[in-house]
């Protein structure tokens, strides 16, 4: 499925603790894995520690922070 792929290492670690933006990455995979549209838009600048945000992150940041915004509108 590519949901999780790993380390830049090409290690896989399972008893490490997962950070925030690494869930959120997860997320978005696991969304397009089962066919559910993962369109970015929205900003970054809601959050607090933008600027801490890794670039690999941004998009799936992007991605479930308007996902999450549709489900309110509902």
């Amino acid at each position: 499925m590519g949901t999780v792929t790993g380390f830049a290492d090409d290690t896989f670690r399972p008893n490490t603790d997962i950070s925030r933006q690494d869930m959120m990455v997860l997320t978005t995979r696991a969304l397009a894995a089962s066919g559910k549209q993962v369109k970015a838009s929205g900003a970054l600048n809601v959050y607090l520690d933008e600027a801490s945000i890794s670039s690999y992150a941004k998009d799936s940041i992007i991605v479930d922070q308007s996902r999450s915004c549709e489900r309110k509108e509902r």
